[in-house]
Order: C-alpha cells, then sequence, then structure tokens
C-alpha cells in the first residue's frame, strides 16, 4: 500500500527555538515569591542570598532566613565576606549588617550626609571595607570612618559599583569626566579616560578585566586599555553578569543572551532562560553557575555546554530518538509527531499523525527513509514524502542484512523484508514476540531478543542460549567488528565473537548495573545507558566517565540516547538533551564530608573533639554534610558505629541525619565517608565514651565488699554489745528486783509485823493474830513469786499493795485508812513491786509524823496508751519530813525508791518509752497537807 504524504517539512511551518542549558532549579518552593538581589559563596561552601525579604543561608539543606532588630529594611544586597569568612551586607537605608549567631548584626550606620540612593560595599586587598555611597569611604570601626576621595571630591564623582580587579584593586568611575580610577588598598589614583556616555560594569573573564558599558553591551575596556568594539545589538540600560567565563546580558522581561567571553555569542544568539527573570548570577566553588532570580528561587546550571530541548508543542513528549541526515536529530513523540532537531538548535515539526506514540523509529541514511511505527508501520522517503504502510506488526527493531534484506524484530516474531519490494519473509522458528535482533554477517546466525530468551541459529535451528541454565532476557543487540554485543535486563552485557560468548561486563568486572538498556559505539569506547544513569564505557568495558547531573544530565531515567558526530543525546519524560562530549572531563573534585553536629539526648556537642558521656547520655544524632550543588542527587552517605554496627550503612543525600536511640555503655566510634561514582572518601570518625554506671565498674564492688564487710562487722558488734547491754541490764534489774524484795522485806519492816503478831497473841486475839500470819504468809510469798516475772497483771501488783497496807494498819491501829483503786486496766501488765516502795516511802516519811487521821489513796488508770499510778497521802510534807529526820541526824535515805528509778530507766532502755516519777507537794491554807507521787509505767497487753 503506497500513498502520498499530504503534510510535510514545508507545509509543517511549526519551528520553534526552545533551547536552554541544562539547569535544575533549587529552591524555587521555599523562595516562592522572594526576590534574590544577589548571591555568594563563603569558604564553607555556604549560599548566602541578599532578598527582598533578608538575608538566606542555604547549606545544600535548608535555607535559613537571617534577620536583624532594629532593621530599617528587609531588602539586602550586597553580600560580601572578608578573609575571616564574616559576611556583611546593606540596605538602602544606609544600614551594614554583619552575621553574626544567624542574625544580623548593625555594624556600621552611614551618615545622612554621606547617604546616596546607589550604595556599594566591597573588601579591598587589605581586608577593609570599602562603602561608595555619596561619598568613597573605608570603615575602620562601627563609629569610625575615613574618606578615601577627599583629594578630588567634589570634581569627581563616583557611581556604578566598586568592581575588583584581577590584582585585588577595585575599579570606579566618575561620571561626571567619563574617567576610571582604581583604589588600592586605601590610596585612589586615575586610571584611564573612558570613552564618553558610557555606564561602565567589570567583570573577571578568565582572569581578564573586561569593561562593558550597561547601555550597548559593548566592551570598552580590556585588562587597563581602552578598545573600541562595535556596538553590541542591545537596548537601552542592560543587566549585565559573568560567570568568569562568559557574559550574561538579561533581558528586563526575563531570559538572557550569552557570549563566550569575549568570542561569539553562545546558543547561536537567541535568548535562554526566557521563563525566568535573571536578578543575580555566579560561579561557585564547583564550577556551576548559579542564577538568582524573582520568586523563582536559584537556577543551578552544571555544564553551560549541556543543553536542553523542548518540544513545542504543549504536553508533547519524547519517546524515541535517532541520527538523521546532516547532523540532525529526529524525535518521536508521544503524540505520534516526528521533530527534526538542527544543530543549531533549531527544532521543525517534521511528520504529524496524532494517531498513537511512537514506539519504534529509525533512519536508513542510504536510502534517506525513515521507518516510523505510531499505529501502523510505514517506511517515509525523505525525499519524495511518499509513505508506504506494511503490516509487520509493532516493530521492535530492526537491523539491515545485506543490500536486499532487513531482519524486523515485532510483536509478531521475526521477519525477512526485501528493502526493494518491502515484502515480508515469515520465519516459522522465530514467531514468538522478538524485541531485538541482530544478524552475524560472517557465520550467518541470527540473534533474537525474544521473550523466553536470547535464541542463536540459521533460520531452521535457532536455539536458546542459558547461562548456568537461565534464560537471557535482551535489552539490545548489534553488531560491532564481528563481536555480538547483547545487552540484558539483568546480565549486564554479553560478547559473542563466532558465534561463542567470549566476554562479560557486569558489576563484578566494574559496572555501576547489571540492567543495560541500550549501548553505543563512541569512537574506541561506548555510551552505555542502564538504570543507573549514563556512562561512557572503555572497550573492555569498564567505566572511563560518569554522564549525569554534574555534566548536565537533569534526568537519571533516561528513555533513549543517540550520538550525532561528537554530541550525545538523551531523551527523557521531559525535553531532549544535548551534551558535547569533548567539553567532558573526568571529575576529581568530590566534595568532602563534615559532621555537621552531633546531639546527645537532644543537646549539641562539640563535634571535634573525643569526648566522654554518663551513662543515661544515650540518644546520640549525628548529622552529616557534604555541601554540593552538583554531586547532590549522586552522593551517598556510608556510616558505621563501631561496637553497634557489624557491615557500613547507606543513606542518600537527602537522608543526612542518622539516630541511634539508645547506645549501651562502652567505646565508639562514628565512621563515615561518602561514595560518588563509586569513589569512596577517606573515612573520618568521631570517637566517644559512654561511661559505665557505678555499679557496672569493678571498684565499685571492691568498695560495696568492703562497705558489707565493715557493716556486717559493725552490726554484729553493734547487735552484740547491746545483748551485752541488755545482760548487764537485766542482770541490774534482777538487782533492782532483789534489792525491791529486800526493801519490802526490810528489817523494820519485818520487826513490827512480828511485833503486831506478838501483841494480838499478848491480848489473846488469836483470830486476828491468825489472820495477820496469814495476811503475813501471803504477802512474803506473792514477793517470792513476783521475783521470777518480767511483768504482772495490774489486779495481781494491787492485790500484793492492798495486803501489804492491811499489815501497815495494824500499826497504826483505827488512824490509818487507805483507799486503791483501779480505772480500765483489765488486761494490762506492769513490772512487778514497782509501786510499793513509793507507798512505803508515803507511810515512813508522811503519814507517820502525822498526828490524828493519816490517809492514803492510790489510784492505777490506763489512758492515752499510758498507764499511771497516782499516790497520795495527807502526811506532814516532804518539807517537814526532811527537817524531822535531820533532827534525828537520820542519814537514811530512801534505797527503795532509788532501786525503782534505777529499775524505770532499765525498762526504758529495754522497751523504750518515757516513764519515770513525779513528786508534788499538796497544801491547804498554805500550810504543808500531803504529797502526791505521780509514776508513768511500762506496760504491756496481755491479750
Amino acid at each position: 500500500m503506497r500513498s502520498v504524504l499530504i503534510i510535510i517539512s514545508i507545509i509543517f511551518t511549526i519551528t520553534a527555538n526552545c533551547q536552554d542549558p541544562a539547569f535544575f532549579n533549587v529552591g524555587k518552593d521555599k523562595l516562592s515569591g522572594v526576590n534574590i538581589y544577589h548571591v555568594n559563596q563563603d569558604q564553607n561552601n555556604n549560599y548566602w542570598l541578599a532578598t527582598n525579604n533578608g538575608l538566606y543561608r542555604y547549606n545544600g539543606y535548608d535555607f535559613l532566613q537571617i534577620l536583624g532588630e532594629n532593621m530599617l529594611s528587609r531588602s539586602l544586597f550586597n553580600v560580601c565576606i572578608d578573609d575571616q569568612n564574616n559576611v556583611y551586607c546593606h540596605n538602602l537605608s544606609g544600614q551594614i549588617f554583619k552575621v553574626e549567631n544567624d542574625s544580623c548584626k548593625l555594624y556600621f550606620q552611614i551618615p545622612d550626609s554621606l547617604m546616596k540612593e546607589e550604595i556599594s560595599i566591597q573588601f579591598n586587598d587589605q581586608n577593609q571595607l570599602i562603602v561608595l555611597a555619596r561619598r568613597l569611604f573605608v570603615i575602620h570601626s562601627k563609629d569610625s570612618l575615613q574618606l578615601l576621595d577627599t583629594a578630588y571630591y567634589p570634581e569627581i564623582r563616583f557611581g556604578g559599583g566598586l568592581y575588583s580587579d584581577n590584582k585585588g584593586a577595585l575599579m570606579l568611575f566618575d561620571y561626571v569626566a567619563d574617567c576610571i580610577y582604581k583604589l588600592e588598598g586605601t590610596e585612589l589614583s586615575f586610571l584611564v579616560e573612558a570613552p564618553k556616555n558610557i555606564w561602565p560594569t567589570y567583570f573577571l573573564i578568565e582572569d581578564n578585566l573586561v569593561g562593558l558599558d550597561l547601555t550597548t553591551a559593548r566592551t570598552f575596556y580590556l585588562n587597563g586599555e581602552i578598545i573600541e568594539q562595535d556596538e553590541g545589538n542591545f537596548h537601552a540600560r542592560n543587566r549585565i553578569y559573568s560567570d568568569g567565563e562568559n557574559i550574561w546580558v538579561a533581558n528586563l522581561k526575563g531570559g538572557a543572551k550569552v557570549r563566550k567571553g569575549l568570542d561569539g555569542p553562545l546558543f547561536n544568539d537567541r535568548e535562554v532562560l526566557s521563563n525566568y527573570f535573571i536578578s543575580s548570577l555566579m560561579r561557585d566553588n564547583e564550577g556551576n553557575i548559579v542564577i538568582g532570580t524573582f520568586r523563582d528561587g536559584l537556577l543551578i546550571i552544571p555544564n553551560i555546554n549541556a543543553s536542553t530541548y523542548h518540544i513545542p508543542i504543549h504536553n508533547d513528549r519524547p519517546t524515541k530518538i535517532v541520527n538523521g541526515a546532516n547532523g540532525d536529530l529526529l524525535i518521536g513523540s508521544q503524540l505520534g509527531n516526528v521533530y527534526e532537531l538542527k544543530p543549531n538548535g533549531e527544532m521543525n515539526l517534521f511528520y504529524k499523525n496524532n494517531t498513537k506514540f511512537i514506539e519504534f523509529m529509525t533512519y536508513f541514511p542510504d536510502r534517506n527513509e525513515l521507518l516510523v511505527d505510531d499505529n501502523i508501520p510505514h517506511f517515509i522517503d525523505l525525499k519524495t514524502g511518499n509513505v508506504s504502510n506494511y503490516a509487520f506488526g509493532a516493530i521492535k527493531d530492526v537491523k539491515q542484512v545485506d543490500d536486499k534484506r532487513y531482519l524486523i524484530a515485532s510483536n509478531m516474531g521475526v521477519r525477512w523484508i526485501d528493502i526493494l519490494t518491502k515484502e515480508p519473509g515469515v520465519l516459522d522458528k522465530y514467531k514468538m514476540r522478538t524485541n531485538a535482533i541482530e544478524f552475524n554477517k560472517k557465520s550467518g546466525k541470527i540473534y533474537a531478543g525474544t521473550s523466553l530468551g536470547l535464541l542463536i541459529g540459521d533460520e531452521n535451528s535457532p536455539e536458546y542460549y542459558r547461562i548456568n541454565g537461565q534464560n537471557i532476557n535482551t535489552t539490545q543487540l548489534f553488531c560491532k567488528n564481528d563481536t555480538i554485543f547483547v545487552c540484558t535486563q539483568n546480565k549486564g552485557v554479553l560478547l559473542f565473537y563466532n558465534d561463542s560468548l567470549v566476554e562479560s561486563w557486569d558489576t563484578k568486572t566494574g559496572l555501576s548495573s547489571n540492567h543495560v538498556s541500550k549501548l553505543i559505539p563512541y569512537k574506541t569506547n561506548f555510551i552505555m545507558s542502564t538504570d543507573h544513569g549514563v556512562c561512557i564505557v572503555s572497550g573492555k568495558g569498564k567505566i572511563k566517565l560518569w554522564i549525569g547531573k554534574p555534566e548536565g544530565l537533569t534526568k537519571q531515567n533516561v528513555s533513549d540516547i543517540a550520538v550525532v558526530d561528537d554530541f550525545l543525546y538523551v531523551s527523557h519524560s521531559d525535553a531532549v538533551q544535548r551534551i558535547n562530549l569533548n567539553t567532558l572531563q573526568n571529575q576529581n573534585d568530590y566534595p568532602n564530608i563534615e559532621l555537621l553536629s552531633v546531639e546527645v539526648n537532644d543537646q549539641i556537642k562539640n563535634p571535634t573533639t573525643h569526648q566522654r558521656f554518663s551513662y543515661n547520655e544515650s540518644k546520640f544524632v549525628f548529622k552529616l554534610s557534604a555541601k554540593t550543588l552538583k554531586y547532590k542527587s549522586e552522593i551517598v552517605y556510608e556510616y558505621m558505629l563501631e561496637g553497634i554496627d557489624e557491615f557500613w550503612q547507606s543513606n542518600p543525600y537527602e537522608e543526612n541525619t542518622i539516630v541511634y536511640k539508645s547506645l549501651p555503655p562502652g567505646k565508639y566510634s562514628f565512621k563515615y565517608r561518602t561514595v560518588v561514582r563509586g569513589n569512596r572518601s577517606e573515612i573520618q570518625e568521631y570517637n566517644f565514651t559512654i561511661a559505665n554506671p557505678l555499679w557496672r565498674i569493678w571498684w565499685f564492688w571492691v568498695v560495696i565488699a568492703v562497705l558489707f564487710l565493715t557493716g556486717t562487722y559493725l552490726y554484729y558488734a553493734r547487735i552484740t554489745a547491746r545483748q551485752r547491754k541488755l545482760a548487764e541490764n537485766q542482770r541490774e534489774l534482777i538487782s533492782s528486783k532483789l534489792t525491791a524484795i529486800q526493801s519490802q522485806m526490810n528489817p523494820h519492816f519485818i520487826f513490827n509485823s512480828l511485833n503486831s503478831i506478838q501483841d494480838l497473841v499478848l491480848r489473846e486475839q488469836g483470830d486476828d493474830a491468825y489472820n495477820y500470819i496469814s495476811k503475813f504468809a501471803f504477802l512474803v510469798r506473792k514477793v517470792l513469786e513476783f521475783s521470777d516475772l518480767d511483768f504482772v497483771e495490774v489486779s495481781e501488783e494491787l492485790k500484793l499493795l492492798k495486803v501489804y497496807l492491811e499489815l501497815e494498819q495494824l500499826r497504826f491501829k483505827n488512824d490509818f485508812e487507805f483507799e486503791i483503786e483501779s480505772d480500765d486496766t483489765e488486761g494490762i501488765e506492769i513490772p512487778p513491786m514497782i509501786i510499793q516502795p513509793f507507798v512505803e516511802n508515803a507511810i515512813k516519811h508522811g503519814l507517820l509524823h502525822k498526828s490524828g487521821k493519816k490517809k492514803l489513796k492510790i489510784k492505777v488508770s490506763f489512758a492515752n496508751e499510758n498507764i499511771i499510778c497516782v499516790i497520795e497521802d495527807n502526811g506532814v510534807g516532804r518539807k517537814k519530813s526532811a527537817e524531822i529526820n535531820k533532827r534525828k541526824s537520820d542519814k537514811h535515805n530512801s534505797f527503795s525508791v532509788k532501786s525503782i528509778r534505777s529499775r524505770l530507766d532499765i525498762l526504758k532502755s529495754l522497751y523504750g518509752g518515757q516513764f519515770g516519777v513525779n513528786f508534788e507537794d499538796l497544801f491547804e491554807n498554805e500550810e504543808a497537807s500531803g504529797t502526791r507521787v505521780i509514776l508513768k509505767l511500762p506496760f504491756k497487753r496481755k491479750f
């Protein structure tokens, strides 16, 4: 079937310049709406941005906004950095700021008399801050400045800014007399007279100081000499920048034109980056061109020799690229179109179908035909425009066998195609889906990459080639120098010579991946596309050069590659890119890694010195940094904490925070490094120690053992002493009991008792004598019985007292009365024979000397967990008793009372508590009327 191509390139007049330098964007979201006025980079590779919303610092991870107190305007300009890496900037209110502790501190306020609408600051070769406003001056301190233009002012008026030359001097322009001056240190001198009516700016371009006129963009000055040059085709006052190699003339509406230094224009003298308003530009320490914009963040151009071409029709994307005629590149698209990309960057819509995306396309230069498969495969005669449609199935690959035949691989299998008639010939042994085909002209063997594996053989007897019993999934086949190259999905590249496998290229031999999508011969090397990106490999399969973002390839996942002359073309989801292969060089300037910070239990620590931490400081957070824009997408952090990690761990660049939530005590070494393109940096390390808690240190247990043994010794010594003391107290208690018994049974009492019994017998009062003797015997028996007891019931003690008082009552005949009361003492026990001595004392010293009725009252009560005994008599009182005893020269001291006091002290030490005795004198009409004794006694409950 043949038809005429109705719309061909003459009618397809859609032509566009869609060329831009290859770039990527940084901070588009975070700096959205922010106007960048100036960009600079410090010695630590931080980027500083002066904007309409303060100062920003970018460390490769975050944009930190830096403001200051008393800032009259947030619009900042002219970021300058001194030799000590201090950062300065200014606003148009005359405030010059110095960055300290992430804050803009007011460094100097320009006096009103020196203010001007345009201000420029710059450091001279002596690290002094020079300011150009209404006058030229140097700042010595916060309150001190020195005018530098006194010898010339007011005859000259400087304007336009301060510019450094290649020797450290500053260039100035006198816009009154059109003269150029030079400032060396603080010495100002005339340099040269400039052309009239210019507005100059200066740049260092490849170590040449170049002056350009902002109004015409023409060069008028070169290394101290005025030169004449044709006017440029620019208009009005331009914004001109330089990256050190190229001159950028920015358009006020967006975009810029670029010159190669003093040479001709780049990008065919067409405007690039037209969608961006360019406001500042610099070349950083890595060689990237960093462009500041209004509202769109930073644009990063890693390689000016790499270009990006966008398809001019909206929503159309490239799917296939092939070499065309005369250095052209043919681009098949998602919408079924074919575009022609000229070497000068011009892109034409060459063929339009709009039926299906172009899955396959190849060009036959000897016949000037293009085979396209967008819905139905068809050949296009590029000379006549004729189109021939053929039902080959969905074409995957085509290879020319000889002058008459092609081999075509499709979803329907492999076919022969006659070049002239285009008539197919079916190969019955190759009817399975095939995506790659090649023909070994030397042996006549067909290589077919089918859905079931790699088939090798002639037309009638092909066989599957397997490795270790596994089929081979093929992505591409091609022949070079009688060698068949087989690109695979998981086994790298297989090389067959004389139909035998002779060599393999894979990760074991140095490839970055075993998934190889495409391999293209380039001179003595190959250009390889893998799922890890694009690289140049040697004829032995060794990687010689990576092609990634640093070389201008903005996407790692590519859909197709082609080589035209010395240019590599790469298609991906967004565009087609072109990279000049002659400008590529091996990159060895990989960024250094640093330990940005160490946090221990959420507290920042010094990351440079060995530190010792306590056992409870166990949460560690390490932040790594390799400040780079060029390799940002390729850097991998490797780290290992010796003592915890058995193997090296890895994180991508963005995941630079490593957390260990709970580390046990021990010595640690945190080791870290970067991996870029298979190259590992030197290992850095941070050593620290987490101390053992005291109970895990050997000497702690020695101390504990000593303390335990000492404590045990002291404890048993104390127990022994206490037992010894207890034994001694018990001996004393027994002694006091014996003393009490003795006091109970003292000779006077016995003598009196026996006299009373004798008197009763003599008066022949036998019954009374018998009762008296019975009571006396009961008393003696009870006293002896109580002597073996520690406690007796209160009732038993009171019975003993009653018997004792009844015996005493016989002595006093009818003159003596006593009363004994007990209140709530049932079940309460007290030490025996502890009340009687005080009763005896009341009788002997109080009642004995009283004439008339003698009364004694005893009351025992229990209240508030206390046993109280009150003994009250109506005797002569203690004072009169003492006088009587003195007259009698009676040296007798109540031994029984002293014994009881001693006994109470012993009981106090044995049982605790506050036991004791108090004596109170009783009075009636201011005369002694008796004595009251209050005893507080130890007790215990019977039940």
